[in-house]
This record gives structure tokens, sequence and C-alpha cells, in this order.
């Protein structure tokens, strides 16, 4: 059994807080100091101290020693950018990517990979004892993404096979008459269409496939290219790779090590910024810190397809064919878009995040992006343009959920294929994992840790398409999948179709909500097809803001035996480790997996058990025998806003403190006026703030 136990680091902290703010006052903005090196932050800062004062280094990694200037000075850190390499990490290398010190994409790309799993693992460690209060939590070493070992290279051929028949198969049904045949979207099965009408799922309509000789003839090709649009295989890719040989050359290593095959272009999903400048349009990704677009030619992350697809939009912005959208004057169509890519089978969509329904100069467009797709395609890589959607996106902000979702060209879906075997359909709002192959990895560990027998019932929250659950159904006793996006629960509901399971459902709504309802004889929605005397098990998959805490009294109320939960963040779940430690559930064990390279974030499957009473022994650990105050001292929001007030002179709102009390585990009261809106834009606390408010939590003995 773990002991939970006091976390004397935060008391420490608190009993030095005199000391560390004389020395804050002793350092200045524009001075230039000498620190070591020994951690890094989540957005991928070096932290270093100085006399006890944390200073957060832009461009440091940890090992390096630094000449850094002070740019920033707050009551309790400080923010400097590295002036001068004293002596670097044994650990640092030379980043191959060009765009790296202005891209905020890839923070730990001037680590060696072993030492970017280290630093991932000691987080996952860090926050589960500091946040979710466990004495030495178990956890064992990162899943890196090393290159498959020999025994899975069968496995990688059929992938590739099945890419090159169905590059083939599309190509074998082209029409003579259009010269533009590549651009050509292939029709639904009709007999999946017919097995998903037959379950009440949506089908595709026939509008959304657009034949090559309704959109394109030999004319129009002429006139592309004489508007200079003529497709061309870009040179980025070389010119990146050569960088990235000198760069290794003179320093003397390389990311790309000898000692694991190159883990880059993992990424099947690409989120594109876009932006006119007096300079031409800019496509890429978001500044470091900022909402400024670095205009990226390529992304050593993503697919050469998708980067050629997103090289070929930058060119038809420059030739007008597509406005981006102007916020002062509201007007221009396009705001971004996003390219998903299925690695099993080739299948490329793009969806377009406009202000209509209706693309502009539809057909040149498809046709130029097609054309561009095709010109870095090969054997190896054999993709092509499934589907073309636009996302349609009104509002002044567009964090908004979209209205609506119109097919432009091609199917509503495209289709991916497991190394398992297995068919997973994708809508355009659909979540599928960004890392095919680190998906199987994960999905293994999760299936490891359910340890299903054969008659379980596994009810999958937050389920999204279908993947985790669909993939473990061949040996469970049922699936019960549960989702609050509705396109999400018609893919799951599809997929479970496509791949012949019979023992799974989903359903559509809050799982803190539909979950109870499933398993009450009195309620409507009760479904007697699950076996009362079976094992229930629960796996969660939350967003990285974590489950909703009644979900998790939810699950706790449905006596389930054992939770897998899936973390795309480390705080959030060693806050949700710790609810469900006050539930009945002990921490068993997690286990990372890469599945973000040269990125702080990483993917942890954690197992916890539910406490056996009759053999459990609860000790409770008082405050008082370290001299402090009950635990349950608390303080008011406006005894709160006084202290912060007076100590930092910062004005932090109601919201900010409830966010960060939130996320320290401290149970929130249900606000009478709280917005019903599901998806509503809420304000984050700022780092600044997040500081004082952990400060003023700690001074009244909240935390």
């Amino acid at each position: 059994m773990t002991r939970r136990r006091i976390d004397i680091t935060n008391i420490v902290e608190v009993l030095m807080s005199d000391n560390i703010h004389r020395t804050a006052a002793a350092v200045s903005e524009g001075q230039i100091v000498e620190l070591e090196i020994t951690d890094m932050t989540d957005d991928g800062k070096g932290l270093g101290r100085l006399s006890g004062l944390a200073v957060f280094v832009m461009g440091a990694v940890p090992g390096d020693k630094v000449s850094a200037r002070i740019t920033g000075l707050k009551k309790r850190y400080a923010i400097a950018e590295t002036v001068e390499l004293l002596e670097p990490s044994a650990a640092r290398v030379q980043p191959p990517c060009p765009y790296y010190k202005e891209c905020g994409g890839c923070s730990m790309l001037e680590l060696t990979y072993e030492e970017q799993l280290r630093i991932k693992r000691r987080n996952i460690i860090m926050k589960l004892e500091r946040i979710g209060t466990l004495e030495n939590p178990t956890v064992r070493d990162v899943i890196g993404a090393y290159a498959d070992s020999a025994s899975n290279i069968a496995g990688a051929n059929a992938v590739l096979e099945r890419r090159k028949s169905a590059l083939s198969s599309r190509n074998s049904e082209l029409t003579p008459e259009s010269a533009y045949a590549d651009s050509e979207f292939r029709n639904v099965d009709s007999n999946i269409e017919a097995e998903a009408a037959d379950t009440e799922i949506t089908s595709r309509s026939s509008k959304s496939n657009i034949r090559g000789s309704d959109i394109g003839t030999t004319d129009q090709g002429s006139e592309l290219e004489n508007q200079g649009f003529k497709s061309e295989n870009q040179d980025s890719e070389s010119n990146i790779a050569g960088a990235a040989d000198a760069m290794g050359a003179e320093s003397g290593t390389s990311f790309e090590s000898a000692t694991h095959e190159p883990m880059f272009r993992y990424r099947n999903k690409a989120e594109f910024a876009v932006a006119i400048m007096g300079s031409g349009p800019l496509v890429g990704f978001n500044k470091r810190g900022s909402n400024k677009i670095v205009d990226c030619t390529d992304c050593l992350l993503q697919k050469r397809a998708t980067m050629a697809a997103a090289n070929a939009i930058r060119k038809l912005l420059r030739g007008k064919l597509i406005s981006v959208y102007d916020a002062r004057h509201g007007n221009g169509f396009l705001r971004g878009f996003t390219i998903k890519v299925c690695e099993g089978t080739g299948e490329m969509m793009l969806i377009f995040t406009g202000t209509s329904k209706q693309l502009p100069n539809a057909e040149k467009v498809i046709y130029t992006i097609s054309d561009a797709i095709d010109a870095v395609s090969t054997d190896e890589e054999p993709y092509f343009l499934q589907s073309v959607v636009v996302e349609v996106n009104k509002a002044k902000d567009i964090r908004e959920t979209a209205t609506a979702y119109e097919v432009v060209a091609g199917s509503n879906t495209v289709t991916d294929i497991t190394g398992g075997g297995m068919k997973f359909e994708i809508s355009a709002p659909a979540f599928y994992q960004v890392n095919t192959k680190q998906m199987i990895k994960l999905y293994a560990k999760v299936r490891e840790y359910a340890c299903l027998k054969g008659g379980e019932t596994v009810f999958d929250l937050y389920c999204g398409i279908g993947t985790i659950g669909l993939s473990m159904a061949s040996e469970a006793g049922m699936i019960i999948g549960i989702e609050s996006v509705k396109n999400a629960v018609i893919d799951a509901n599809r997929n479970a179709v496509i791949n012949g399971i019979v023992n799974a459902r989903y359903y559509a709504g809050r799982a803190e909500q539909v979950m109870p309802r499933l398993l009450d004889k009195e309620d409507k929605l009760f479904v007697d097809y699950i076996d009362e005397t079976a094992p229930k098990i629960a796996i969660l998959d939350p967003p990285r803001a974590g489950c909703d805490e009644a979900l998790l009294r939810a699950a706790a109320s449905c006596d389930v035996d054992k939770i897998v939960y899936v973390s795309c963040d480390p705080g959030t779940l060693a806050r949700d480790v710790k609810v469900l430690g006050e539930l009945g559930y002990e921490f068993i064990e997690a286990t990372p997996v890469d599945m973000f390279v040269a990125t702080m974030h990483v993917e942890t499957v954690a197992l916890l058990s539910k406490l056996d009473v009759d053999k459990h022994i609860d000790v409770e650990i008082k405050l008082d025998e370290l001299d402090l105050t009950s635990a349950e001292s608390k303080a008011t929001y406006a005894q709160i806003k006084e202290y912060i007030l007076e100590k930092f002179d910062l004005k932090v709102s109601t919201l900010y403190i409830a966010q960060i009390k939130k996320k320290c585990g401290i149970v929130l009261r249900e606000h009478y006026n709280k917005s019903k809106k599901e998806k509503q834009v809420i304000p984050q606390c700022t780092l600044e703030k997040e500081e004082a408010i952990m400060d003023a939590l700690k001074h009244f003995k909240m935390i």
C-alpha cells in the first residue's frame, strides 16, 4: 500500500519566502548573471537558481552553464535570456532545424533523445509527488519512439502494400477525359454505408464526391499553369537535410544518431496558422511565446506530403485565389487549415477553417494542392488527397466551436488501418492520436494494465472515435463508450461496424451523467446486456485539462474495480490521481509513452486499483504534528485577493483563484450562475498570477 504523506517541500518554501524576496530585490532587470541550469520547465525554458531565486532561462538546457540577462523580474522568480553559453551540457546537440529558435513546436530539439526521455519521466514523478501527494510513485521508463525491431518489418511492409494498393485502385478508376485525374476522389463503399444506415449512423451525402470530370479539364489545367500554379516539388526538404548534416558534423553529434533510426515526420495531424503581411502570405506555426506566425516551408515533425500541401496553399494565397480573414474589418475567408494523414492507407484530409461554406475557386485550389501532394509522393509514401472539408467559423475568436462542416470534395471521412489490421474512419472534428506508430504501443500498455480475462465490462470514457475500446473488444465482455462530441460517437459506432465488432456500444453525452443511468434498472437508459456480476473497468482518456471531478466520482460510485488513466498532461493526471485516492483508488504504477518527440509533452498510462476495505488500513498524519494549523483551515476569496494585492501588488480574479485551487486538488462547490455552454472560451491564469495564488494558498495552509 502506498502511504500518502504531507509534502513538506511546500512548507519549506513558505518558511524561506522572506529570504527569497530579499534575494529578488538584489537582482535588477538587465543584469547579467551566471547560472547552472538544473531543470527544464513545461514550456522548454531552462531552470537555474540564483541564491534561491528561480530563474527561467530561454535557450538553456539542463547541464548548461550560461551567462544570462535578466529580462523580467517578479516577486518569486525571474525571467532571463541566454547571452553566452559558458559550458554546454553533455546532453546538448545541434538542433537540425533552421526554424528552431523562432518556432515554439520543438522545445527539446537541443537535447539527446535519451535526455529528453529522462526529463519527461522525472517531470511525471515530480508532479505525482507534489500535486498527487504520492510518496515514491512507481513510474516505469518511457517507451521511446525508436525504430521498430526486425520482427515488425513485415507489418511495416504490409502497411506499404495497402498504401500502394489504395493508390493503384484510385488511379485505375480515373477517367481519360480528365487531365487532373489524380485529383479525383473515390466513392464511399456502398456496403459500409448501408450497414451504417441500419445502425442509425448518418450516411455520407452524395454531394460530398466531386468527380474529376465535374471540376476540371485540360483547359483549366493550362489556365492554372499560365497563372504560375504549376505543381513543383519543393527543395525545402533537401535544404533542411543538408543544413542538419552540416550542423551535425560541426558539433560532432546529431539528433538522428546512429543509436536509433530517425524519429521525425511522425505527426499525422498539423494545424497551420495563416496571415497576410506586406512581404506576402505567411503559412506556418505560432512563434514561441507569441501569436506571431513563423513562415515555415518545412517542419521535421510533419509528413512531406503535409508540407507540400501547405506550401501549395501559400502559393494560392500569393496568387489571391484564397483570401485571408481580416479580423479588423471582418472580411476574407481563410482563418487557418488542418491536414490529417492516414499512414496505413495514404489518405489525406484537408480542413479549411473559413467564414463561409463555399471554398473560393474550389476547382483550382483542389487541383493545385492535389498535384503538390502527388509531386512528393513516392512508393514508400504514396499519399493522396481523399477529402476536402470547410470548417465554418464566423466567431471573432477562432477558438469558438465551429458551426458546421461542409464537404467540398471527396468523402466526409478518411480511413486509417493500424498495424493490427483495424480500420478507423476519421471525420473532420474527430480526435485521433497524432503519432500512429506510438499509438500502437500506447494501446498495448492500456491492454496490459486492463489485464482482461474475457468477461469484463469496460467503460471507455472520453472515448472519441472508439480507438482504445475497439482495440481491446476481443478480450472484453462488453465495451461501453461515452463521449460528449456527437460526431465522434457516430464515428465510433461506424468503426465498430466496419471492424465486425458486436460487443461495443457508444453513447453521446457527459460520462458522469450517462454512466450511472446505464447501470440503473429504474432508468430508461438502463442496458440489460451488461453482466451485473462481471468486473467493471474504466478507461479514462481525457483532454489536456484532465477529468471533470464529477466524472471521477461517478466512476467510483459505479463501483469500478480498476481504472486505466491515459493522460497527456502530468499535472492534471497528478491532480486526478489525488482525487481518486480520496475516493478509494490506489495508484499502482504509470508508464510514459513518448508520442511527441522533441517536445515536453508526453503521454502517460496510469493504473489505479480499488482498495480492498477489508485489508486496507487508513493512516492519518495530522498537520498538528508539524506544529501547523489544521488542514481544514481555509480562506475566503476576498482574503486571498487581499493577501495577493498587499504582498505582490497584483489584482487577481475569483476565476483565476478557482482555477489554481482546482489544479491543486481543492474541491470546489458548483457555482449557482455557472455558464451552461459546453465549449465556452475561458481566460486562463497567467504564470505570474498563478505563482502569487499558490503563495497565498500555502500562506493560508490550504495546500
